[in-house]
């Protein structure tokens, strides 16, 4: 019995989530999660930038980017492209404002 339980649950849930593909709502979530997401993940790849440029402590960059001119150069490039795009940065990028 214990062993039915889950795979019950899961097929259940197969089905659950295999309806919304054929009805308007649906087709929403799939859209909301699909932009929600995407602004996730630019959040989440500015925030990172912003911490290896910015958060990171000079002797973890020593350690990592100083063991080489090449790649010294390399995060110092990275660094510049990244603070010309995303301008002035003070601080970690907020996370988008929850639509209402």
């Amino acid at each position: 019995m214990k062993t039915f339980l889950p795979a019950g649950l899961a097929i259940a849930g197969l089905f659950l989530v295999s309806g919304c593909g054929f009805t308007e709502f649906g087709d929403t979530v799939r859209e909301t999660v699909k932009v929600r997401g995407a602004d996730a993940a630019d959040t989440t790849i500015d925030n990172l930038e912003w911490g290896l440029c910015n958060a990171a402590s000079i002797g973890s960059i020593n350690r990592t980017y100083g063991t080489s001119d090449e790649d010294a150069n390399r995060y110092r490039d990275f660094c510049t492209m990244h603070q010309t795009r995303a301008g002035s940065v003070v601080g970690p990028v907020p996370a988008p404002a929850e639509a209402e």
